[in-house]
């Protein structure tokens, strides 16, 4: 597991940031929140296992929204590509 890197920046705002992440398969990657953020994770390729303070699937073209956890974990099967906007 590794701690996930800034990405790159496609939009900052002093509200909001949009960020876009590409990883190969079979990684792991934690991600600390913003916790007085809303978290958007919108996959672009491929799906990510989250686990948190629930478990979740997303799936390509899918989005899921995480409010007040303070990190969670990413994994990998196959490269995958995501953007993160908080």
């Amino acid at each position: 597991v590794f701690q996930l890197p800034l990405g790159t920046g496609l939009v900052e705002h002093p509200n909001f940031r949009v960020r876009v992440f590409k990883f190969n398969k079979d990684q792991k990657i934690k991600l600390d929140l913003r916790q007085d953020r809303l978290t958007t994770i919108i996959m672009c390729k491929g799906s990510l296992n989250v686990a948190g303070t629930e478990n979740a699937t997303i799936s390509e073209f899918n989005t899921l929204s995480l409010q007040k956890e303070s990190s969670i974990e990413l994994s990998t099967e196959k490269k995958v590509e995501f953007l993160i906007v908080d």
